[in-house]
């Protein structure tokens, strides 16, 4: 059974944490780095797509039903774990909720790229906070304000 929490997590749409954090996708592997923090993270396969299903405006209740439909795989199982990895990426502060999420097609779904499903993994690294502390990245700078 699913807490209330969880089932909130489930029902909402997020997006980036920005400007505290910043996400990449390269080579199909999702980086992503809290500045605030100065933690960064990765993610596993399946977490991947499910960050990339997240960013895409899914909530967690329309991501869990893709993998299903995609793995085969238990339902409830899928459905906790998804809530789990939610639930990690809003405690480290990643991801904020969406008010009003935009509506999202499956024509427009990222692709999922996880071979097999295994829950999916957050992991976090901490040891780049003593650096990013003493030298920290430098602010976006957008050349059509000048600021």
């Amino acid at each position: 059974m699913q807490s209330i929490e969880s089932e909130g997590a489930m029902a909402g749409s997020f997006r980036l944490n920005e400007p505290a954090v910043i996400a990449d996708d390269i080579d199909g592997e999702i980086v992503i780095m809290n500045l605030e923090r100065g933690s960064y993270y990765g993610l596993d396969a399946v977490g991947a797509d499910v960050w990339r299903m997240m960013m895409s405006g899914d909530n967690g209740a329309q991501i869990a039903d893709r993998i299903v439909a995609h793995f085969g795989a238990d339902a409830d199982h899928v459905r906790a774990d998804i809530a789990t990895l939610i639930a990690k990426t809003l405690e480290h502060g990643l991801v904020v909720p969406v008010e009003s999420p935009a509506p999202n097609s499956t024509d427009t779904a990222p692709e999922m790229t996880a071979g097999q499903y295994n829950a999916p993994e957050l992991t976090v690294y901490s040891d780049m906070k003593d650096l990013l502390a003493f030298d920290p990245p430098l602010p976006a700078y957008d050349p059509v304000s000048g600021k």
